[in-house]
Order: C-alpha cells, then structure tokens, then sequence
C-alpha cells in the first residue's frame, strides 16, 4: 500500500445481511435482483426469499426464487446464476450476473455491471470442433436501494 492509499478514506462495504434490491438496464435487457439471505428473514414472513427477474431483448420475461438462483460472493464480486432454458437436446441456455460490492449508504448507489449469457452446445448432443460454450456480454447500469423487511 502506498503512502497514498494510506491516507484515503474507507469507505465500509455494506454487510452481505443487509437485503437489497439491485435494478439494471442494458441492451434491450432489465434484471431485478432481490437480496435477501434465508437467515435473515422474520419469522412473520417464512416465505421471503431472493428473487431475480429477467427480461430479455426479445420481451420474454422470467422470474427465479430460492434454489433457481447460484449465489457465489468471489473477489470479484457477487455472481448469480440461473438456468434460462434446459430443454432436451437443445443448448443449456445461462444468465450471469456479476455485482459489485457497494460501499457507503446503499438507496440510490448507481453502479455498472455486466450479465454473462451462455449457450452450452454440449447439453444438445451437438457434434462439433471447437468452442462449446458461446459466451454474450451484455454490460448493465443499474442502482441499489436497502429493502426494509416486515417484523
């Protein structure tokens, strides 16, 4: 660490238990992410759980709950994950979604983020050389706002 480094400021980080709502935008494409961690949650309301919803360019809209969602905190940031489309024989189709942490107060944080959508062609018995996962990086602008639960 430079002398430098040394005299900024921190900022703290928000602790992973504060439950947030991340909305974000890019190409043709909006995902609500809800956070929220499983002990976290009143036991008023056993039923709430995180949440993400995803529109795609082409209008489809789908929402995932519970287990439907890989959360993964890496150094790189939060990745959640979900199963877009598992049909038979036809490519596994993958939605990642990459976030920052974010410091500070969390209402209104603007921030930039990118989704990873991946087309596994091994899933669809499909004969080839080469590359079997096609991988589209869409990058997102989006905001998060802390979410109050109910007592």
């Amino acid at each position: 660490m430079t002398q430098e480094q040394a005299n900024q400021p921190t900022v703290p980080t928000v602790p992973r238990e504060v439950p947030r709502e991340y909305t974000l935008k890019g190409r043709n494409t909006s995902i609500t992410y809800t956070y929220i961690l499983p002990e976290t949650v009143p036991p008023s309301v056993p039923h709430l759980q995180s949440r993400l919803e995803y529109q795609s360019a082409g209008g489809d809209t789908k929402s995932f709950t519970g287990n439907e969602l890989q959360v993964q905190n890496t150094v790189i940031g939060m990745q959640v994950t979900v199963i877009l489309s598992r049909l038979p024989d036809t490519p596994t189709q993958v939605l990642t979604l990459l976030l920052p942490e974010i410091g500070g107060n969390l209402d209104g944080q603007s921030f930039t983020a990118l989704a990873l959508l991946t087309e596994n062609l091994a899933t669809a018995f499909i004969v080839q050389k080469g590359a079997l996962h096609y991988h589209e990086v869409i990058p997102l602008q989006g905001t998060v706002n802390h979410i109050f639960l109910p007592r």
